[in-house]
């Protein structure tokens, strides 16, 4: 068995066991994958903001340097049970842009940040969950697994977005990163 975003280099040999002199570089196999899984950047977990439509950001892999489509979910649940919003970077192109070259349309470029911004509001006062995951629609035409799910609460009252956690599940991950004072 082989595995999947995976180099290997093989020499080959005459049939007699010498080895080919003549050669410089060996052959290679790359072997294809899904995108590694998605890194969310804004929100950072357990945000507590202003705004009623998400505008989210993120960013992916794909090791063999292929072009990725993403779809984006956020739910007031974090089994996902119940979507708000499903979307992806194929059918609703209108909704994702390429932070990091703006001129880049889906399929983005591996590696650029990509800005999410929701066709729809959302209820104020409310805890939502979001995740994203990657697709490779050219290369190994597979999907990564869902990003971690990142939660952020709405408030229309607040004026400066802060680390906020209102339920179990937020607690559960009792953590603060990726921030900067």
């Amino acid at each position: 068995a082989v595995d999947i975003n995976t180099t290997y280099c093989f020499r080959m040999i005459r049939a007699t066991g010498e080895e080919l002199t003549t050669y410089t570089a060996y052959p290679e196999l790359i072997t294809v994958g899904p995108p590694n899984v998605p890194t969310n950047l804004t929100y950072f977990d357990n945000e507590h903001t202003t705004d009623l439509t998400p505008v989210l950001e993120f960013v992916a892999v794909d090791l063999a340097g292929d072009d990725i489509q993403y779809q984006v979910q956020v739910d007031d649940d974090p089994a996902f049970a119940s979507i708000d919003i499903d979307r992806n970077s194929t059918d609703h192109f209108l909704n994702f842009e390429n932070v990091t070259n703006p001129p880049d349309k889906a399929p983005f470029t591996s590696g650029d940040l990509i800005r999410f911004t929701s066709p729809t509001g959302l209820a104020s006062s409310t805890t939502y969950w979001w995740r994203v995951r990657a697709s490779d629609p050219d290369g190994s035409a597979t999907t990564s697994d869902w990003s971690t799910p990142t939660s952020f609460t709405t408030n229309q009252n607040l004026e400066t977005s802060e680390w906020f956690q209102t339920t179990g599940a937020q607690f559960d991950t009792n953590s603060l990163s990726s921030l900067t004072t």
